[in-house]
């Protein structure tokens, strides 16, 4: 008659491993209703190379919306939400480099109190715009002015005027913070005669500071103008300023 064998040293049996299991899942499942960062399934929110270790802020800010438990913002399906919406921001802003604004923001957010009656959106929307947290309304403003100039992509601004003692017709396209090198659109080489700046060529034109980029081309004294001549002028002839705005 064959005896059972003793388990090897170390090893454990199916019933303590299968109540392990169901421990460990259990204590995910109660740490999640209280921790909005606990998470029993599903991957991370997107973590590429654009966000870095930045996510951290995104979901500390998003954390102090979701344990406010505004009324239809609660639960743990809308603090994912807002961390994946503010995530998709980051690149945005590291683009326009105003990582530490954001980040001080976010910071400051993490450590409020958040007023739950003035908060009317999705909890990302509401913390993009600082919807229940008045008290950071100046760390926001800050970062609102610092990624200005990488909004509006694609608009084009046109007009004409005199920029110092010369007759300007201009034509002018924000490129946000992306290189408009390879976007700029052909026509006339510089020197050429013109009567309208949408016959010229276009350049790529950069800020002297932050990354913003605008394509301009401009017919000045009615000759088509050469890169410097066109960065230079378009912004006064069309009244637009890419580079603060």
């Amino acid at each position: 008659m064959s005896q059972s064998q003793p388990p090897p040293a170390g090893a454990v049996s199916a019933p303590v491993r299968a109540r392990a299991l169901r421990l460990s899942w259990l204590g995910c499942a109660l740490a999640g209703l209280w921790l909005p960062a606990c998470r029993c399934s599903g991957s991370e929110p997107d973590q590429g190379p654009e966000a870095g270790d930045n996510l951290a802020g995104c979901r500390s800010a998003c954390a102090a919306y979701s344990q406010a438990k505004c009324p239809r913002r609660e639960g743990h399906g809308a603090y994912l939400e807002c961390v994946e919406q503010c995530a998709s921001a980051l690149a945005s802003s590291e683009r326009a480099q105003c990582g530490k604004l954001r980040d001080a923001y976010h910071t400051c957010v993490a450590r409020s109190a958040i007023d739950c009656p003035a908060v009317n959106s999705e909890l990302g929307v509401a913390l993009e715009q600082g919807e229940g947290v008045q008290a950071c309304a100046g760390e926001l403003a800050s970062l609102d002015r610092c990624t200005a100039a990488c909004r509006n992509e694609g608009s084009t601004h046109l007009g004409e005027g005199s920029v110092a003692g010369k007759l300007v017709k201009a034509e002018l396209t924000r490129s946000g913070c992306t290189d408009c090198l390879q976007a700029t659109r052909g026509g006339a080489p510089p020197g050429s005669p013109c009567s309208a700046a949408s016959v010229c060529q276009e350049h790529c034109c950069t800020c002297s500071t932050g990354a913003a980029r605008y394509r301009a081309r401009a017919c000045v004294d009615g000759a088509c103008a050469p890169s410097d001549l066109a960065c230079s002028v378009t912004p006064a002839a069309v009244l637009h300023s890419p580079c603060s705005q």
